[in-house]
C-alpha cells in the first residue's frame, strides 16, 4: 500500500531481528530492493526517534482496504511476466495432516474425490513464495481446507471460484474476506468434529457425499 502514497516512498521498514526467513523475500516482492530495512531485537532495548509512524492492520482480518487489491495484482503480474503459464488451472490445495491442528481424518479420500473431478493436487506449502504466487495467479478454481494454505487466492484473478472445506468449529473469516476484496465466487462445505465441542483445533471429518453434492451444485 505504501507504493500508492508518495509520502511514504522513503520511509524505512522496521523488522524484528527474529523474523522468519520467508519475511525478507516477501518484503522484496512487495517493495523491491529499494526499501531500507531497520532490524531490531525484542531482547535488547530498542529506541528510535520517529516523527510519523504507519502501522498497517494485519491481513488476516475480514477488513481489507481496496488499495490492498492493487498491491496483490502488482505482485501477481510480476510473478507471471515472461512465464509460459497454465491459465485456467483447477487446483486442490492439499494440507499436510501429520501432527497438524484441525487434522482432516479422511483427507486422502477427500482429495481423491476432488481429483476425480479434474483437479490437480498441489502442495503449496512446499513451494517457493514466488511459485505460489504464480500458481494462484493462473488458477480459476481452487478447493482446499480452510486456513493459510488457501489464502494464496489473494493472487487469483477476479471471477475465480473458491470452495473452502472447514470444520464446524472453525470461525476464521479471512477466506470470504479475500473473495470480497478480489471479486471471487466463494462457498464452503462444513465437516464434523464428533464429541469435541468447541475445540476448533480438533480432528474433523468431511462427509464425501456432502462434498460430492456441493461440487455438483457448483458444476465443478
Amino acid at each position: 500500500m505504501l507504493g500508492h502514497y508518495d509520502a511514504f516512498t522513503d520511509w524505512p521498514l522496521l523488522l524484528s531481528a527474529g523474523a522468519p526467513e520467508w519475511v525478507l523475500p516477501m518484503v522484496e516482492a512487495f517493495f523491491g530492493s529499494s526499501r531500507e530495512i531497520v532490524r531490531f531485537s525484542y531482547q535488547q532495548r530498542f529506541t528510535t526517534r520517529v516523527g510519523r509512524l504507519c502501522v498497517p492492520w494485519i491481513l488476516r482480518q475480514p477488513a481489507f482496504h481496496p488499495n490492498v487489491g492493487r498491491v496483490f495484482e502488482h505482485i501477481a503480474a510480476g510473478a507471471t511476466e515472461d512465464r509460459d503459464g497454465r491459465p485456467g488451472r483447477r487446483i486442490c490445495v492439499v494440507r499436510e495432516q501429520q501432527g497438524t491442528k484441525r487434522r482432516l481424518t479422511n483427507a486422502e479420500a477427500v482429495t481423491a474425490l476432488i481429483e476425480s473431478h479434474g483437479f490437480e493436487r498441489v502442495h503449496a506449502d512446499q513451494m517457493a513464495f514466488i511459485d505460489q504466487v504464480t500458481l494462484f495467479a493462473e488458477t480459476d478454481v481452487a478447493v482446499g481446507e480452510a486456513g493459510s494454505g488457501l489464502h494464496g487466492t489473494i493472487f487469483s484473478p477476479p471471477g475465480m471460484t473458491t470452495l473452502e472445506m472447514r470444520p464446524e468449529t472453525y470461525g476464521g473469516l479471512a477466506q470470504p474476506a479475500i473473495a470480497v476484496l478480489r471479486g471471487h465466487s466463494f462457498t464452503s462445505v462444513t465437516g464434523s468434529s464428533p464429541g469435541t465441542g468447541a475445540m476448533s483445533h480438533a480432528p474433523w471429518t468431511l462427509d464425501l457425499q456432502t462434498l460430492e453434492q456441493r461440487l455438483d451444485e457448483l458444476a465443478l
